[in-house]
């Protein structure tokens, strides 16, 4: 008479992790989505382009104050610095001499 084979399990995820050389909160991640911090985001992402426009002069805390005067919104230096890198927009920064060139002219 045949013996029944006992069936294989998989290895328990803490093995798993181990033979792959992963730790254990990676196979545990899952990535949030919210989607009322993406429109803000977006929205974000249209100011600042506006406000960019208007006066390029404005670094990440002249943009933090005009989004604070002009639209009300309170936003963290930090968000709006990786924002711009979004944008791929810096502050456009004036020397002396760059100012005396266009005087001159």
């Amino acid at each position: 008479m045949l013996e029944k084979q006992p069936l294989r399990q998989s290895p328990n995820l803490q093995r798993q992790c181990e033979l792959l050389d992963l730790s254990r909160s990676t196979a545990y991640y899952q990535k949030r989505f919210d989607p009322q911090r993406k429109a803000f985001e977006l929205k974000l992402l249209g100011l600042i382009d506006e406000l960019y426009t208007d006066q390029p002069s404005r670094g990440r805390y002249g943009m933090r104050d005009a989004l604070a005067e002009e639209h009300d919104l309170t936003v963290n230096h930090k968000r709006i610095r990786r924002l711009m890198r979004k944008l791929v927009i810096e502050q456009l920064k004036y020397s002396s001499n760059l100012l005396n060139i266009f005087i001159q002219i």
